[in-house]
């Protein structure tokens, strides 16, 4: 599966029925400076990115707790962020009634 231009492209054509599901994550632009701002990122998820940076700072200090209740608070964000975009409802089923012409 590859894209092209606006297309999303399959080979070999699957046999129908075909459900595709897409995720996508969008990267903004790095940060450089303390006055550049996360355009793309929930207000919410902004501790996300404080967990993580608190991680890495600890480990590059050689704190090891630290490190691992940093890493574990920064898991539990990313297990909020997969639950808040995970779908929350199945895929369309037709139903028939009893007596239907289907």
């Amino acid at each position: 599966m590859w894209t092209y231009d606006t297309g999303l492209y399959v080979a070999p054509v699957p046999a129908p029925p075909v459900i595709v599901t897409h995720f996508y994550y969008s990267e903004p632009l790095a940060l450089v400076l303390d006055a550049d701002a996360v355009a793309n990122l929930p207000a919410v998820y902004t501790d996300a990115i404080v967990a993580k940076a608190a991680e890495l700072l600890s480990a590059r200090e050689d704190d090891t707790t630290a490190r691992a209740a940093h890493s574990a608070d920064y898991a539990r964000w990313v297990d909020k962020m997969r639950r808040d975009v995970k779908r929350s409802t199945g895929p369309t089923v037709p139903r028939v009634r009893p007596g239907g012409w289907i």
